[in-house]
């Protein structure tokens, strides 16, 4: 939930849903998309390199989204109203 909306925790409501609506992205995300990519991420390699291929993939996953998870807080004080529509969430 955005802050201009949950001024001090007052809107109790809101906050609760805030959680809720991550919880159910988190949910809905790993169930369908996630679980294609790596299903698809192993059948790339042929079989005698499937284990360490899927491993190479799933590690360069890990440390893509390390980098935008870093990078994604020094965005959000530069672009606070617009952080938004740069990440496309």
């Amino acid at each position: 939930m955005v802050s201009s909306f949950a001024e001090e925790a007052t809107n109790k409501a809101g906050l609760r849903m805030g959680v809720a609506a991550a919880y159910l992205f988190l949910l809905i995300y790993s169930i369908g998309i996630d679980v294609a990519g790596v299903v698809f991420y192993s059948e790339l390699f042929p079989n005698h390199l499937r284990a360490k291929g899927l491993a190479l993939s799933i590690c360069v996953i890990a440390l893509t989204d390390l980098v935008y998870l870093q990078v994604a807080s020094t965005v959000s004080l530069s672009f606070q109203p617009t952080f938004i529509y740069h990440f496309g969430f």
